[in-house]
């Protein structure tokens, strides 16, 4: 048996599964096309040897690593600028993982850690990303044009030692310098609308957790046999406006704890019931399911901090640790990490490096507070103050400008532009058309230092693009980094239900709620989906009816409520919650929602799923589309006639209602652009729900519309059409 050392490259296609479902020939085409003209012309002149391929990957050896990872960035950048003309739902975007490490040589075939290594690190890698381990980062630290964030030291499957893990930056402004993109802080609240072994750790989770098996009365362990609730810290400063600094730490340390091994923490939600309330331990042990409570305190006087915290045990109500922690607030991280410390101490739990450092932080207090501020009225605007979105997004801002690498800040900025792109934008005051890109930008800036919340945030936007695969595995990345976050289990529930995947979802779900029991009143929109679809419109309209009276701003959890009591028989009470709905949609200078806006606001997989949803709408009396449109018009074109007459043409755009005039330009795939004035959009090749073409937009979203023959153009004209949306209507003048 030969050994040696070597280089080892890894790459494979992000959501190729994915794509080769849409269309398996044609990415197996382009497959080949990059390895052949991109990938091997690239290895040759860097002295590298293709070893194999495998499905979507590819296995390589350099001689030199400095070598692998500068082929490694030359075919990242020349992968992105390849596929500039081509639609982001048809690109091969590939991750690579780099490796320096012995190899065991079998003929032309590698095997061993070295390659093992290599794989570990290319599935931690974004799309488009790369990520080196440690001894790779040693040879090349100085010796390339690139920079480097430190994602810590890693424990990834198969593997005995932690692996020390590098993302490979290569932007201009990095070159030349290694980051830490490890520190702290994760969402402390809001509602549901690297990375390292996701995959593993989440399945890990799932044997010794299983919270939806767990016996009434029972304290859920880990493998160390520890379980855990931080309650609320008291806020003894005197400010009662102070009290965002103890729910932040409070937080923290529930996050932390969380990721110590062998260790189970309940989430802070399920914990705030105890808030401003004195109860025996042993009591909240039995309501929690914990064996372990940690107490404390906060105080913040001008620059001096105070935090008390002790551990106690629930079944005996005794005191295994408590001890004052005192320091500037500058101190506050370090004062955080002793706290979690000594708790880890007091239990005999092994901690590691890692798990004093959440990734995409911050280690400015200022921009803490600020993020902390921000947090606070982001959970008000839940609560139904929706003026409070803008004064979150100002704290936000606010800091990110004291720290520009705070990761989980433009995580945190990129939800709340999302949220008002759905029809609260004239709350922050910025046009709607603006506000995808600004989710967009705010989310390339939180991947840089990628975050639970930045994961779920991504997510959330690839779901909305109906690209399932990829949220899915988003939100696997966010459970293993803060698997104590019911809303991360939650999100899943509610991903997996529009791609299809009741059973998963439900387990999900009874996870979110084995976190944090008032998740079935916090979730109640995932609850009232799980059951919509399994035809339980009655249980399902008893969830969302709660749901709604809780949350009375969320109006698409009510438009799902108008649906199942459409599938009741229940018209009148129908009516009246989508009248209410319509006041939303009215106060956003949009018109009544319809069936064909459900194409978009509900991106469910599955066609039986999205017919029920349909037909509960029409069953409420709920128009099929605007503007007094209908989808039985003898007018309507069907998707064949509409690619036959716009596929591949030009056309002159009139809002029938705006009077705004704009040119299209539409692909022989049907992927289009538009013009309006100095405004432009992109839209991707589109997929025909029923009748309807529906396209994602880089500024709209998606938007699926119905096309007519015009009623004022003659027959033997055919040149003009009618395009009707769920917000507008064009006249389209084919241009030839």
């Amino acid at each position: 048996m030969q050994r040696r050392l070597a280089a080892i490259l890894i790459a494979d296609v992000a959501g190729y599964s994915r794509l080769s479902h849409v269309d398996e020939e044609g990415t197996r085409t382009r497959f080949q096309a990059d390895l052949h003209e991109l990938f091997e012309p690239s290895f040759a002149a860097r002295g590298g040897r293709l070893v194999k391929t495998m499905g979507d990957g590819l296995l390589v050896e350099f001689p030199s690593v400095v070598d692998a990872v500068r082929c490694a960035v030359a075919i990242q950048r020349a992968k992105a600028e390849r596929d500039t003309d081509v639609p982001a739902d048809r690109r091969l975007v590939f991750r690579i993982g780099i490796n320096l490490g012995d190899v065991i040589v079998e003929g032309d075939d590698i095997q061993g850690d070295g390659v093992n290594i290599a794989a570990r690190l290319e599935a931690l890698a974004e799309p488009g990303g790369i990520v080196i381990s440690g001894t790779a980062y040693d040879q090349v630290e100085k010796r390339l044009d690139v920079g480097y964030a430190y994602l810590g030291e890693q424990t990834v499957k198969n593997i005995g030692k932690p692996v020390r893990v590098y993302r490979v930056l290569t932007n201009a402004e990095a070159a030349g310098r290694t980051i830490d993109a490890k520190r702290r802080l994760t969402r402390v609240g809001g509602r549901v609308a690297l990375a390292v072994t996701a995959l593993t750790l989440a399945s890990t989770l799932a044997v010794w957790l299983r919270p939806w098996q767990q016996p009434p009365g029972t304290a859920v362990t880990g493998p160390g046999g520890a379980s855990l609730a931080v309650l609320p810290f008291d806020n003894l400063s005197g400010d009662p406006a102070q009290g965002y600094l103890a729910d932040g730490i409070t937080d923290d340390m529930t996050t932390d704890l969380a990721r110590v091994p062998g260790l189970f923490v309940i989430s802070r939600h399920a914990a705030e019931r105890y808030r401003n309330q004195v109860a025996a331990p042993d009591r909240v042990g039995a309501d929690l399911h914990v064996r372990y409570i940690v107490e404390g305190s906060v105080r913040r006087l001008g620059d001096e901090l105070r935090i008390n915290a002790q551990l106690i045990d629930a079944e005996s109500g005794g005191h295994l640790w408590a001890e004052r922690f005192d320091g500037a607030w500058g101190d506050v991280f370090a004062l955080q990490d002793r706290i979690v410390t000594r708790i880890a101490e007091s239990l005999a739990l092994r901690l590691r490096p890692q798990d004093l450092s959440a990734p995409g932080g911050t280690d400015l207090p200022a921009a803490y507070d600020a993020y902390l501020r921000g947090i606070e009225h982001y959970d008000r605007f839940w609560a139904g103050s929706p003026q409070q979105l803008a004064q979150a997004a100002a704290d936000l801002q606010q800091a990110v400008a004291l720290d520009p690498n705070y990761g989980q800040a433009y995580a945190a900025l990129a939800d709340i532009h999302l949220e008002a792109w759905g029809g609260w934008d004239a709350v922050l005051g910025v046009a709607r058309d603006d506000m995808l890109p600004k989710v967009n930008a705010y989310l390339q800036l939180a991947m840089a230092h990628p975050s639970a919340r930045a994961y779920r945030s991504r997510a959330d936007l690839l779901l909305r693009q109906r690209a399932y695969d990829a949220a899915v595995a988003d939100l696997e990345r966010a459970i293993a980094l803060d698997p104590s976050d019911p809303e991360n289990h939650a999100a899943m529930a509610w991903t997996l239900l529009h791609a299809g995947r009741l059973a998963d979802a439900q387990r999900h779900q009874a996870a979110a709620v084995r976190l944090d029991p008032r998740y079935e009143d916090y979730a109640c929109h995932v609850v009232g989906l799980i059951q919509f679809v399994q035809d339980r419109f009655a249980d399902a309209a008893d969830v969302w009816a709660r749901c709604v009276a809780e949350y009375p701003t969320d109006h698409a959890t009510r438009i799902l409520l108008v649906a199942a009591l459409g599938h009741l028989g229940r018209i009148a009470d129908a009516a009246t919650h989508y009248e209410r709905a319509n006041e939303f949609y009215a106060a956003a200078g949009r018109p009544p929602f319809s069936i064909l806006s459900a194409y978009s606001e509900f991106p469910l997989q599955l066609p039986a799923d999205a017919e029920r949803l349909w037909a509960g709408l029409r069953g409420a009396g709920v128009p099929g589309l605007p503007f007094g449109y209908a989808f039985d018009s003898p007018d309507r074109l069907t998707g064949a006639a509409v690619q036959e007459l716009l596929f591949g043409r030009n056309a002159d755009l009139h809002d029938l209602d705006s009077a705004l005039d704009c040119t299209l330009s539409v692909a022989g795939d049907g992927s289009s652009a538009i013009a309006c004035g100095a405004a432009t959009d992109q839209g991707s090749a589109p997929r025909f729900d029923g009748e309807a073409m529906c396209q994602w937009w880089n500024r709209r979203g998606e938007r699926c519309t119905v096309f007519f023959r015009a009623p004022d153009v003659t027959a033997e004209d055919g040149a003009t059409i009618l395009a009707v949306t769920a917000d507008d209507r064009w006249r389209v003048s084919l241009v030839e």
